[in-house]
């Protein structure tokens, strides 16, 4: 959708939805009334086009792109200098970026080869026209719904037929840390090798699932472009040929001159495509098809498992007809024979069973030792660090033993609740690669199958995600990760009674986890059933007493209820456990609702100091409510509010189909003022399944925000029907205008049981505000 404050038209070209933002700005699909076609229009950032001489620089550079002709390179249509800034026109491509492609894991080795050649291909053509790209990364290369390889954004690039200094920004590190060579990490001048340094990092990520040199901070990502020397690709990902290792370990060379040239890439990667294609001529058939179907291996592992386990009954029937049991010798025989292959059959794959599931390195107690410390610091989590221990313990087990699928599934658990915990991308890739790992080492291990079912459902690929769920059951019906898993799922669809069974069958396998009792707890607490939360969390606590969630999560209750006094006098229960943001969160929410505006700002700010997880969108977008009922805070109100929002959205690019992140989304535009926005975000969610009572209740927030006042009334009627709070519906301020309304009053009074009907609400409009 475009932003309101954008003009319809910029030149011949009608504007409109965003297509996606990068470092140069964001990019909009637009109709080209002239030429009666649809292309892609990138308006340049303004901080990018500051002064006249970066102005003339970014104009110089996207003329020089605009001549580059090849099938390889997405083509410059036009250039647009006008009141709103500089627009760059180009061709519009249906595919996918080779980024969203990696969150499914590495790719398969002959794909890898045809990409990179295409590639190569497409720098040779530019590098001879005297162009220099500056920013390949797997975000700026897609593959086409035809199965071709295009390189995006040549946003970066550098005419080196220019000498006028004014191309180069001073002082300036253009481009992508962990991807640029070493030379233009330090600002040295760059050539056409650099973008083949480039080329080598792009390969290495699209065949290990890993990025060679990425760090945990951009001065250790910088560190290791320039001195540190990778893994050998093959090390990681045994499929990968050594000729192809060693082609990528000499594109990431840290002298550019000891790099082979792209037409020498080009040579090297059509003779390894040819090779492969004669070893599997189905691997590399259709690019994007393959893609898009994923990888279906897993699920037919199961299905040939399950079809071994459950044997083949026609015996049986043939050994019922109607010759009445008159069985020859030859049939005796025959049938021993079947029972003796069934049994080895079943023999060995209970050896295989029980070998996968064996802890690494089961023979020395150390390795035993090691890795049932790293469990118990998975699965209790009671002090601050303790899921970075685990990641650490799990880690470096997994570099002594690869092969070991228990440590796998370990680390791809303990790596998704690092994304859970920080929401940086960089953890689900890596919970990706790992439950992928795990799968592959052992099919018939449940872990590793529930491990890489919970990285499918944060990803919101809910399909994969039941498959491998129930997949995990069915070889091992006690395992109360999957049915916690399923538990989640059957609520992200918004089948509540589906999910509070997955709860107590995951309870009955493990009664006193305090996680699996905090969930049931929330699903209590979402639906608006507080005695039964209430009772959930009291036990939750009872089994961990340190743990700070029981308390902030009772506290919620309390308040929900009314009871202001106990929740306020939970909170600090909580409080002599340890601080924890949630703890702050509810007791700026208690202060808020008891309008002591200004009060609620610091504990909102601790709470945003000490999270770095899911709930930071919530936490700021508090904060911003805090200083919108708090005159004198303007600026800070839109700030925070753009905080929320810009965090919402970053988490909806893992998985923009949730439900509850529109939902929030859309209120905290409205609160910012973005109302036309807010409202596309509101009413994509109308009819949507997975929609309960708090989402409804956003709903109703957005639409009275906006002005929508009859869709503000049906919103909160459904939201009261599903259960949300009456108590905390009364004392909401946001809810102060639509509070004057009659219909409000008739709304409240029906669902207390004061009232037959309700009034008739008419269709109106409030102003906005």
């Amino acid at each position: 959708m475009k932003p309101p404050e954008l003009p319809a038209q910029i030149g011949p070209y009608r504007l409109g939805d965003l297509l996606g933002r990068g470092g140069m700005g964001e990019v909009y699909r637009a109709y080209d009334e002239r030429l009666s076609r649809w292309v892609a229009v990138k308006q340049v950032r303004p901080d990018k086009q500051r002064g006249p001489q970066a102005r003339n620089r970014l104009l110089r550079e996207a003329r020089a792109a605009a001549g580059l002709a090849h099938p390889a390179i997405v083509q410059i249509f036009d250039i647009l200098d006008v009141e709103e800034g500089l627009w760059v026109v180009m061709e519009l491509v249906d595919g996918q970026t080779l980024a969203s492609l990696l969150r499914e894991g590495p790719l398969d080795v002959p794909v890898v080869a045809r990409i990179g050649r295409q590639i190569a291909e497409g720098l040779a053509h530019a590098h001879e026209m005297g162009i220099v790209h500056r920013d390949l990364k797997v975000e700026n290369v897609m593959l086409s719904t035809v199965g071709r390889t295009r390189i995006l954004d040549f946003g970066l690039v550098k005419d080196l037929n220019q000498t006028d200094s004014t191309q180069t920004v001073d002082g300036a590190i253009l481009g992508t840390l962990r991807a640029m060579s070493p030379e233009q990490a330090l600002g040295q001048p760059v050539d056409s090798r650099s973008d083949l340094f480039s080329l080598g990092t792009l390969l290495y990520e699209c065949l290990a699932g890993i990025r060679p040199f990425e760090g945990p901070s951009a001065a250790a990502t910088l560190q290791r472009v320039v001195g540190h020397v990778q893994e050998p690709v093959s090390s990681l990902n045994h499929e990968v040929p050594s000729e192809l290792s060693k082609l990528v370990d000499e594109l990431l060379e840290k002298l550019p001159e000891r790099r082979p040239g792209a037409s020498e890439i080009v040579e090297r990667l059509q003779q390894m495509e040819r090779l492969l294609e004669s070893v599997d001529s189905n691997t590399a058939a259709s690019l994007v098809g393959e893609f898009r179907r994923g990888h279906p291996s897993d699920e037919s592992a199961w299905e040939l498992a399950d079809s071994t386990f459950k044997g083949d009954h026609s015996e049986t029937d043939h050994l019922s007809d109607s010759r009445q049991g008159k069985f020859s010798l030859t049939l005796w025989f025959g049938l021993l024979l079947v029972l003796a292959i069934l049994s080895l059959g079943i023999w060995s794959i209970s050896q295989k069973i029980e070998s996968e599931s064996q802890l690494p390195d089961q023979a020395t107690g150390d390795s035993h030792q090691t890795y049932m410390e790293g469990v118990e610091l998975l699965e209790q989590r009671a002090k601050p660090g303790d899921l970075d221990r685990a990641i650490n313990l799990f880690s470096e087990m997994a570099a002594d033993d690869p092969e070991s699928a228990s440590v796998q599934a370990a680390l791809a658990k303990a790596s998704w609740l690092k994304y859970r915990t920080t929401q940086d991308q960089d953890w689900i890739d890596k919970a990706l690669v790992a439950g992928r790992r795990a799968v592959e080492k052992g099919e018939y291990l449940a872990l590793a199958h529930a491990s890489l079912a919970n990285v499918f459902l944060e990803l919101g690929q809910l399909e994969e995600a039941r498959i491998s769920y129930e997949t995990a059951l069915r070889l091992d019906p006690t395992c109360a990760d999957a049915h916690l898993g399923l538990a989640k799922w059957h609520e992200h669809r918004g089948e509540t009674e589906s999910a509070e069974k997955a709860y107590r069958r995951a309870l009955e396998v493990q009664p006193n986890n305090r996680f699996f009792l905090d969930g049931l707890g929330t699903l209590f607490f979402r639906n608006g059933r507080y005695d039964e939360a209430q009772e959930t969390f009291e036990r939750s606590i009872e089994v961990a007493p340190a743990n700070v969630f029981g308390y902030a999560n009772l506290a919620g209750v309390f308040f929900m209820r009314g009871e202001e006094d106990l929740a306020a006098a939970m909170l600090q229960k909580g409080l002599e456990v340890r601080p924890h943001s949630y703890l702050y969160t509810n007791l700026g929410n208690i202060l808020f609702y008891q309008g002591r505006f200004e009060e609620s700002i610091e504990p909102f700010r601790k709470a945003i100091d000490l999270d770095h997880g899911a709930l930071k969108p919530a936490m700021w977008a508090n904060l911003g409510d805090a200083y919108r009922w708090t005159p004198g805070y303007e600026e800070e109100m839109k700030s925070a509010y753009q905080e929320a929002i810009e965090l919402v959205r970053a988490n909806m690019e893992t998985n923009p189909d949730d439900p509850e992140l529109r939902g929030r989304l859309a209120i905290y535009l409205a609160r910012r003022g973005d109302w036309s926005l807010a409202l596309v975000e509101a009413e994509s969610l109308e009819g949507r399944s997975g929609v309960g009572p708090s989402i409804e209740y956003f709903l109703a927030l957005t639409y009275e925000q906006c002005g929508k006042r009859q869709k503000a009334l049906a919103a909160l009627r459904r939201a009261l029907e599903l259960g949300y709070s009456f108590d905390a519906v009364e004392r909401e301020q946001e809810l102060d205008r639509l509070r004057a309304d009659p219909s409000f009053s008739s709304l409240i009074r029906h669902f207390k049981g004061d009232s037959t009907s309700l009034t008739e609400v008419p269709d109106q409009e409030t102003e906005p505000g």
